[in-house]
């Protein structure tokens, strides 16, 4: 399981939650300060003091991913670690005979969070 050590760091701002008629009744959404791109973890995991050079580090993640998304399209679901990701289908079928409607119906990609352990 995962730790994420500096939560101290994680910005949570207060909303009143209107669905309760209590006046001291507030919800927490955390602030996200940034979107980091694959190349910019890469970049942070070289510049950590790994012995792994940026292009290798490039070349395991395509590799991962392209075997990730045949594993997926099999119907397996792959667990990253930090979620499980699997098919799912969208749109619904009217009767047991029903077929494919490309107008109703889509493949999508479910992604769910796995139990991420916070260290206080």
């Amino acid at each position: 399981m995962a730790s994420l050590t500096n939560i101290e760091q994680v910005i949570v701002e207060l909303y009143k939650n209107l669905l309760t008629d209590r006046e001291d009744d507030y919800y927490g959404r955390v602030v996200n300060i940034a979107s980091v791109s694959e190349d910019e973890l890469i970049e942070r995991v070289v510049k950590s003091g790994t012995d792994i050079h940026a292009a290798t580090l490039k070349a395991a993640c395509e590799l991962l991913k392209r075997e990730a998304l045949d594993a997926i399209v099999r119907g397996d679901i792959v667990n990253f670690g930090l979620g499980h990701i699997a098919l799912d289908v969208q749109g619904s079928f009217i009767g047991q005979g029903a077929q494919w409607d490309s107008q109703t119906n889509r493949l999508v990609a479910r992604i769910v969070s796995s139990n991420v352990e916070m260290t206080l």
